[in-house]
């Protein structure tokens, strides 16, 4: 097998045909939830108690979470190509500069994000869902409305905001009317 395309096909070969489209879903996501979980249970075995990882085993739980993503893949129109691809710029977009818990908070990928950069290129905010995340003092992204719930200080609220509260009385920050 060379491709991810080949691989898909491949799977086909395997796969029920016997139900609905739902029903195939439904069945290739519980066997999908299940395979990831006997590999969960073989790093847990191996780090908790001291099990030595089976490397050709695990190999093998992988390549059945694999199936069963290509197989949920296939159901719903799209190919393993367009996942990985789909998930790679995904990423790029979440962690322009690599990995890094500032930006997992920030969560710039999410519909309605937007980025502030300041004139040297820096991501200095990250405005999401009406709530605006800066970067703080120690270098960490901070929900300013949180913020200045947490404190009670309405001094944390850039120029320009003020604090409002939603219908579930979570407060987030709006330009100011």
């Amino acid at each position: 097998m060379k491709t991810l395309e080949e691989y898909q096909e491949a799977v086909l070969r395997t796969a029920s045909v016997r139900h609905s489209v739902a029903m195939e879903m439904a069945i290739s996501s519980l066997g999908l939830t299940g395979e990831a979980g006997e590999f969960a249970d073989m790093v847990k075995k191996h780090i908790g108690h001291g099990h030595e990882l089976d490397r050709e085993k695990a190999v093998k739980e992988l390549g059945d979470v694999l199936w069963y993503v290509a197989r949920l893949a296939t159901l719903i129109g799209s190919s393993l190509e367009e996942v990985a691809t789909e998930n790679d710029l995904k990423l790029r977009k979440r962690y322009p500069n690599g990995f890094s818990q500032e930006a997992s908070k920030a969560r710039v990928d999410v519909e309605g994000a937007a980025q502030v950069y300041s004139s040297e290129g820096q991501l200095i905010a990250v405005v999401k869902k009406a709530r605006v995340y800066t970067e703080g003092a120690n270098g960490h992204f901070q929900d300013l409305a949180a913020e200045a719930m947490e404190r009670g200080m309405r001094e944390s609220i850039p120029a320009g905001y003020e604090l409002r509260y939603d219908h579930h009385n979570e407060p987030y920050l709006a330009p100011k009317r």
